[in-house]
């Protein structure tokens, strides 16, 4: 029942960033455990694999909204955090700008939010599966402040490297 709330929210949402292309700012995560990287996949939208983070509650700082966001969809508390950038994307109508952030964690254990993710998997850096393009976005940021680090590959349709 949730998760059929989300994906009709979804809809609506949709229509209403096609009609107005409002400005948007969100924040994501890049959750790595020994060379494991978490990808999530929601119960609404597209059925990519992305990274945990959503929308800036109003009055909220960029570094609250991603570990308040990776708190509530996959039930991890951020220690140190580090910011490695932002971009923008028009890909789903609204000006969205995407703030991204990258965090190491000991445990791979996590707890969906029920009804919002669908799925949550740790995947190794070098068998990352098809991604979404935000979250191949973000990885180009992350690759971009770890010169030196082996780079995840992605599937789908661009690599990068």
């Amino acid at each position: 029942m949730r998760a059929a709330l989300y994906r009709v929210a979804d809809r609506l949402l949709s229509l209403y960033w096609f009609l107005l292309r409002p400005r948007t700012v969100g924040a994501r995560c890049i959750l790595l455990c020994a060379r494991h990287l978490l990808l999530i996949r929601q119960t609404y939208g597209h059925q990519l694999w992305t990274l945990p983070g959503g929308g800036l509650a109003r009055g909220e700082t960029l570094e609250a909204a991603v570990r308040r966001e990776v708190k509530e969809e996959v039930g991890i508390t951020l220690g140190a955090v580090r910011y490695l950038g932002h971009f923008v994307s028009t890909q789903t109508y609204n000006v969205d700008t995407v703030h991204v952030f990258s965090a190491a964690t000991p445990s791979q254990a996590c707890t969906i939010a029920p009804g919002e993710i669908a799925e949550a998997r740790w995947f190794a850096l070098e068998a990352l599966p098809r991604v979404s393009e935000k979250t191949r976005q973000a990885l180009r940021l992350w690759q971009q402040n770890n010169t030196g680090a082996a780079a995840p590959i992605v599937r789908g349709e661009s690599r990068l490297i």
